[in-house]
């Protein structure tokens, strides 16, 4: 049967969750993308963007992606600083810490991953229902 929370990856939607941080003084996150490796079929600009950035990803990170795999799921971990986080102010790279990232390639291997932060796929929502700052 297949997950619904998951399937919203498959419309192109930014799945997260607020985690335990490190200490008291930070926040935490993660944040699932999804990347799709089949967009082979078409040739509109859009798909040809999409395709070039795929290609980025997997060569700046110097990923093996196993045969026959659609999608690349990104998983980020990072925390930031409460204060930071309480403004209402852009926030970019150098202000996420402890950064972590994990690529897969399946369902059962985000589950994995989630466990790995005491997380349940069920705990998974929208961005700004877990106030995401990025």
């Amino acid at each position: 049967m297949k997950n619904l929370i998951l399937d919203a990856l498959y419309r192109n939607m930014l799945l997260t969750a607020s985690v335990q941080p490190s200490s008291d003084d930070l926040l935490a996150w993660i944040g699932i993308y999804r990347i799709d490796l089949a967009l082979n079929k078409g040739s509109d600009p859009y798909s040809e963007v999409l395709r070039e950035r795929a290609s980025n990803y997997i060569r700046n990170n110097n990923l093996q992606v196993p045969s026959g795999a659609d999608s690349i799921f990104r998983i980020r971990f990072f925390e930031m600083e409460k204060d930071k986080a309480s403004k209402n102010i852009y926030f970019c790279e150098g202000d996420l810490l402890n950064k972590k990232n994990f690529n897969v390639y399946s369902e059962e291997e985000i589950i994995n991953v989630l466990s790995n932060f005491n997380l349940k796929v069920s705990n998974l929502g929208c961005a700004w229902k877990t106030n995401y700052p990025i």
